[in-house]
Parts: C-alpha cells; sequence; structure tokens
C-alpha cells in the first residue's frame, strides 16, 4: 500500500523569506525560515496499516534556536478504487493535527481536523485547511489552501532532495 507514496520518501528541504507556513504562519521572523521534512518508512502501524514517519522541522532564519517541530505517522488505506491517506501528527506549538484524503496519480490531497488545539490558538484556527503534495520535477510540491470566514489563502512550497 504505501508503494503509492515512494514519490515522498526521502529528506527535503527548502530555504523560504516567505512567512507562510502550515498549519500557521510564522509571526516571530523577518527574513522567513528553513525546513526539512523528512518522510521515512516506519516500524510502527496506523488504523492497522503499515505506516510512514513524518517530522518537519523549521527554522527561524532570525533567530535558529527557534524551532517548530511537528511528527506523526502516514498511512494508506484502499476502499476497492480508491486510496486514502491519513496523517496524525503532533507539533512542538501543541497543536495536534489529523489529516485525511485521497491519493490519485502522485498527488495526495489531505484536509486537516484540528485535535483539541490550545485555547491561545482558537483566533488562529482555519475554517478549511487543505494542503496537496505531489511531483513537480525534481521537487516536492506542497500546496496549502487556507480560509476562514473572511480570507482566503492559497501558497505553494518546493522542497528539494537533501
Amino acid at each position: 500500500m504505501l508503494d503509492q507514496l515512494q514519490f515522498m520518501i526521502g529528506k527535503w528541504a527548502l530555504n523560504t523569506t516567505d512567512l507562510r507556513q502550515y498549519p500557521f504562519d510564522l509571526s516571530d521572523s523577518k527574513s522567513g525560515f528553513y525546513e526539512v521534512l523528512e518522510i521515512t518508512p516506519s516500524e510502527f502501524f496506523l488504523l492497522g496499516n503499515p505506516a510512514l514517519n513524518y517530522s518537519s522541522i523549521i527554522i527561524n532564519n532570525d533567530n535558529p534556536t527557534v524551532r517548530i517541530v511537528r511528527a506523526g505517522l502516514l498511512s494508506m488505506q484502499t476502499n476497492g478504487t480508491a486510496s486514502n491517506g491519513t496523517l496524525y501528527t503532533t507539533g512542538s506549538d501543541g497543536v495536534n493535527i489529523m489529516e485525511e484524503g485521497e491519493l490519485r496519480s502522485y498527488r495526495l490531497e489531505l484536509r486537516s481536523v484540528f485535535l483539541e488545539p490550545p485555547k491561545n490558538l482558537d483566533d488562529k484556527i482555519p475554517e478549511s485547511l487543505i494542503r496537496t503534495f505531489s511531483l513537480s520535477g525534481a521537487y516536492l510540491k506542497e500546496a496549502v489552501e487556507r480560509k476562514t470566514n473572511t480570507t482566503s489563502d492559497y501558497f505553494t512550497k518546493y522542497y528539494f532532495k537533501a
């Protein structure tokens, strides 16, 4: 089942001046961030299925001691002709997220559900948060669509193999 996610496996990185970030933007940086995204085979199972380890480390370019770490498991389930992905992550920011969606032709689209977010982040939780992973040439592309009741935001990040 995990063969379908082979395109995501590896260590990926990016350096950007854009402060937009999944799930929340960086507010304490003027010059952006460096991010390392690592997706590797796991010994663990998620929902009874083999899983991949997921980890993301975001390092503030202004102050490298400021880091946001997210870690979790990514799994696939096949229901007839559909392949569905589930990603559970927890972050050093105290936010736990479950993402679910469908994989089609090397494009994994995930919808986010925040699991009991900290009260101080209530005003930052979007009404809709969708993130899509796909390949674009030699890059892993992450596209994020974030909607609140007053705004819509869309941004794309391109990770290179590290």
